[in-house]
């Protein structure tokens, strides 16, 4: 994916692990060395169903690619039509939402 416009919507395979590259076109990241990014089920839901960020090795930055990791066993925790946003924060604390959207998960066939 590729980040040109503030909404994009994220295709999620149950039970599958992702890992999506999102290249950032238009903005230098030199200096943001943190992202952020909360899933939850809508925009006004106080509950988180997952949390990602560098701290925690869901999201990497490395140069223009900012890197989503969910596993398959986090992927079963979001139900379809979840809402996410993704932010990076330099080194100043200055943060700048670069994304959102939703997540549309895709049904499997396949049982394990």
């Amino acid at each position: 994916m590729s980040v040109k416009n503030k909404v994009n919507n994220i295709y999620l395979d149950y039970g599958a692990d992702l890992s999506l590259p999102i290249t950032v076109t238009g903005l230098d990241l030199t200096g943001f060395t943190e992202a952020r990014m909360s899933i939850r089920k809508t925009v006004n839901d106080e509950t988180t169903l997952l949390d990602l960020t560098t701290m925690n090795n869901k999201l990497t930055i490395v140069g223009q690619v900012i890197t989503i990791n969910i596993s398959g066993v986090e992927s079963k925790l979001i139900p379809d039509g979840s809402v996410y946003d993704l932010f990076i924060v330099n080194t100043s604390g200055k943060a700048l939402k670069l994304t959102q959207g939703k997540i549309q998960l895709i049904a499997s066939v396949t049982r394990w």
